[in-house]
């Protein structure tokens, strides 16, 4: 019986119980296996735990820096660079694709024109970015075989999808959908031969910890990459990467790498730094910044004259326009009140 093709949207295993090998066999012994296996070699790194021939996300709320971190760092691997974000690029020049179906491609060239006068070797055509024709969805069989045929076209062997959310319909967090989408994104990366990363964006953390459980359908999706990074940025606005998870290699679990973006959307490292040290710092300064915002309210509004200013007025311009929340606000008013600078009064009825 003759075996059905693979294909993405279908992936057959490769085993076929009615292929003319009559006594298949399942598992062997270690020494066999040992001596049948004995020219494989391991696939290199490409960075960091990243292998070649892997396929990963890298996860994180909006704004947080994601896509230019990746704009970048697929500019160090095209180019030739050495290192990027100071860990090595075991692999250089790999022929690499950016497809972006969230944005337009002039914007993102602009980026890119700046970003590339930053590289100490020129391109040489090792970059290739996705066109308008591309489809902004890729749901249904048709468009997952024009994705297929956009990356096989390309000759690329480093690729970088911009996002997972416009891979799928439905809710990321059921796991159907996430099983499905983990299978067709584990399927293309090995029948094109590629080393494929992922943009996945998450919702806000709010001052906690990036953790695989940050990862919208984490438990599926996390089984199936080999990498994950997150990326996040603190609530006084400081971006760090982290090592969340590998499959091939030990992550640093002791400390995350800040970073800047500047005006050319570069990415300037900063310091290494434990997370839970960096989101406490950050927690305290934006906590002293959100106490000046209501002391200074209250100053605006008796600064002519005016003794009492009603709670409820103070909530309308700060809590009810999204600048702070609600218990950050009535946390602020207790520690004004315990320090003596605000005096809270007693509503008084009058009958």
């Amino acid at each position: 019986m003759k075996k059905e093709n693979t294909s993405i949207l279908n992936a057959k295993s490769d085993f076929d119980l009615n292929t003319s090998n009559d006594n298949p066999r399942f598992s062997d012994s270690v020494e066999n296996l040992l001596e049948e296996f004995k020219d494989h070699k391991t696939n290199p790194f490409i960075w960091s735990g990243i292998m070649k021939g892997s396929f990963g996300f890298v996860y994180g709320p909006p704004k947080s820096g994601k896509t230019i971190f990746c704009e970048n760092l697929a500019l160090a691997i095209a180019s030739g660079e050495s290192t990027f974000f100071n860990i090595p690029i075991q692999l250089t020049r790999q022929k690499t694709l950016f497809i972006s179906m969230e944005e337009r491609i002039e914007p993102r060239l602009e980026r890119i024109e700046k970003q590339k006068k930053h590289l100490k070797t020129p391109l040489r055509n090792n970059l290739n970015l996705s066109r308008g024709e591309l489809p902004n969805w890729i749901c249904c069989p048709s468009e997952w075989e024009i994705l297929k045929k956009s990356i096989a076209e390309s000759g690329a062997t480093f690729v970088v999808i911009d996002s997972l959310g416009r891979l799928h319909k439905g809710k990321i967090e059921e796991s159907d959908v996430a099983k499905e989408i983990a299978i067709k994104l584990r399927t293309l990366t090995h029948e094109l031969k590629i080393t494929l990363l992922v943009i996945h964006h998450t919702p806000k953390l709010n001052g906690k910890p990036i953790t695989l459980d940050s990862l919208a359908g984490s438990r599926l999706l996390a089984q199936e990459a080999d990498f994950t990074f997150g990326i996040n940025r603190t609530q006084d606005g400081i971006r760090y990467l982290k090592e969340v998870s590998f499959r091939y290699k030990s992550e640093d679990a002791e400390t995350v790498g800040t970073f800047k973006i500047n005006e050319n959307c570069i990415i300037e490292i900063g310091v290494r730094i434990s997370e839970d040290s960096l989101l406490k710092q950050s927690d305290n300064r934006y906590n002293d910044i959100n106490l000046q915002k209501v002391f200074k309210l209250i100053e605006q509004l008796t600064e002519n004259g005016k003794k009492t200013v009603a709670t409820q007025e103070l909530k309308d311009d700060l809590v009810n326009s999204g600048k702070i929340s609600s218990p950050t606000f009535y946390k602020h008013i207790k520690t004004l009140e315990g320090s003596g600078k605000i005096k809270k009064l007693k509503k008084v009825n009058i009958s």
